[in-house]
């Protein structure tokens, strides 16, 4: 906590005894009184750190078959638009965040926002939408994002084609079609159709490309599914039904760095689509539902039904582009799924896993129990017969149990923790290089950081704090951890702290020569500003 009390010097309280004497001091020929000289002062260190941090969100972008940590960038949106709700940890209105590490963090302007949309982007990755529900979120405590990508690799199926336009029409007409293994995706565009914009102008003259990216519903091991490539918020409008994907395609059109998004005239999507979907048979004369979603606002958008043909196809006619699943209704789910973790040590941060052909979802938590699903089970897409394999890990890969169930209702997993698990508080101070010199010493609670925590190159953790002291919880002892130390308030550059898991606190100052001073009169005394002096 510090030593606040005041050192004086040898030299200090001799000024001191002297200023007291020479008041009582007089010319012996004038009989006037001799002016005293100006006291001398000290610069002393006043608190200048903010209050603590309590909620905000601290978030992770990972790649979804590793869990490394990759860089990304995040837009906020609400109702189709910017959000005008998210501010950064110093209270600056922010659009969008860009992370070299995945690590991200943010508040809320406002306390009304009950949930937030992100679109998560990241070079040779697939662009995600993830929904953050804050319904229950603890005001008093850190929000845990996780943000999965699929990155465009093998595992995934794409293919591309190239073209030139002139006022904006094709110079030939030009077919792309990305075939997975039991099931295709195809678009064809005519020369007679004018590309646009998304405004509705023309494309400039030059050259186009265009590509398909498209996966399995029932994907084999190693491959990407069909539920990888869906952003979240399909099944917002849900109540008693769910869409399931039978198909999905994503499509990007681009003249140069601008992308066409619309058309003069309607153009041809086809789905190839697989001979059988949660256990039921695809036929000819199925009807199915169709979606689209603008990658740009996040929003989706209901289209025209299309029908099963003879040869296992379905083909939509549309204007405009975006991604694109074909959508069978089943029932929803209408209970309140719920996570029971037998075993749970408490305080150490995991991962459910829950995964299907046709559903996929990861949730972050610190607890061994509570609702797995904060939104109605129906906008996550989840039916009534769903059953699952359900697995948690912790942030560093390792498996810590699973289980095989249906997922509408309570879900009990036991688990057992592979390692010791430890927890230490850093104490985190700050001294005064500017402060006079009997002052420098001196040390303050450094409060108010943003404070996360990892092993190296792994997803970090956000600390909760008070008092300039910030808990690091599950910990894998006998591990390093680095310890991202972000003043607010003050400026001071990040520190980056290395511990060594092993249960014992550990305190880092941090020297600071910009401290907020206070000039104190130094007149007399042995430890504080009272003067001592006697009368003449």
């Amino acid at each position: 906590m510090g030593n606040n009390e005041f050192k004086l010097t040898k030299l200090a309280l001799a000024l001191g005894v002297t200023l007291s004497l020479s008041g009582c001091l007089s010319d012996d020929d004038k009989n006037d009184t001799v002016p005293e000289p100006p006291v001398p002062t000290v610069d002393v260190p006043v608190a200048d750190t903010p209050e603590d941090l309590t909620f905000y969100v601290s978030g992770n972008v990972v790649q979804k078959s590793t869990g490394n940590p990759i860089a990304a960038t995040i837009m906020f949106y609400q109702d189709g638009a910017p959000s005008e709700n998210v501010v950064d940890i110093d209270g600056n209105a922010i659009t969008s965040i860009t992370t070299e590490d995945g690590s991200f963090t943010f508040n809320l302007a406002s306390s009304d926002v009950s949930t937030l949309k992100m679109i998560v982007s990241s070079d040779e990755f697939i662009s995600k939408t993830s929904i953050l529900d804050f319904s229950e979120v603890d005001s008093s405590e850190p929000f845990e994002a996780y943000v999965q990508l699929t990155k465009l690799d093998s595992t995934v199926t794409s293919a591309s084609g190239t073209g030139t336009t002139t006022s904006g029409q094709l110079a030939e007409e030009l077919t792309v079609s990305a075939d997975a293994d039991s099931s295709s995706a195809s678009v064809a565009i005519g020369t007679d159709v004018v590309l646009q914009d998304a405004d509705g102008n023309a494309i400039a003259d030059g050259d186009i490309s265009l590509s398909v990216v498209t996966a399995d519903v029932d994907a084999a091991s190693g491959k990407a599914k069909a539920i990888d490539l869906i952003p979240d918020g399909l099944n917002e409008s849900s109540t008693t039904t769910v869409q399931v994907p039978v198909s999905m395609m994503n499509i990007e059109m681009k003249a140069g760095d601008s992308k066409v998004k619309n058309f003069s005239s309607p153009i041809s999507l086809t789905a190839s689509l697989p001979a059988t979907v949660n256990g039921q048979a695809i036929s000819e004369g199925d009807s199915l539902s169709v979606m689209s979603y603008n990658e740009d606002t996040g929003e989706w958008a209901t289209e025209d039904s299309v029908t099963v043909d003879a040869d296992g196809n379905a083909t939509v006619s549309t204007n405009h582009l975006s991604g694109w699943p074909f959508l069978w209704s089943f029932p929803a789910c209408t209970a309140v799924p719920t996570f029971a973790l037998g075993g749970y040590p408490g305080s150490v941060p995991l991962i459910i896993d829950i995964d299907t052909p046709q559903f996929s979802y990861s949730k972050r938590i610190n607890r061994g129990s509570g609702n797995l699903f904060l939104r109605a089970a129906a906008k996550y897409g989840l039916w009534n017969t769903l059953n699952a394999r359900i697995s948690v890990r912790d942030l560093l890969g390792n498996s810590w149990g699973f289980s095989s169930q249906l997922v509408c209702g309570p879900i009990s997993i036991p688990v057992t923790q592979p390692y010791e698990i430890v927890s230490e508080n850093i104490n985190v101070t700050y001294s005064c290089s500017n402060a006079s010199e009997d002052f420098q010493d001196n040390t303050y609670p450094f409060t108010g950081a943003l404070v996360k925590y990892a092993q190296a190159n792994r997803i970090k953790t956000a600390a909760t704090g008070s008092d300039g002291s910030y808990s690091l919880t599950g910990l894998q002892s006998g591990q390093q951890y680095d310890v991202v130390f972000t003043p607010r308030g003050v400026d001071v550059d990040q520190q980056t702290f290395t511990i060594t898991a092993d249960g014992t606190d550990e305190t880092f100052n941090v020297v600071r020569d910009n401290c907020e001073l206070e000039e104190v009169p130094v007149t007399g005394g042995t430890g504080s500003t009272g003067s001592t002096g006697g009368n003449g």
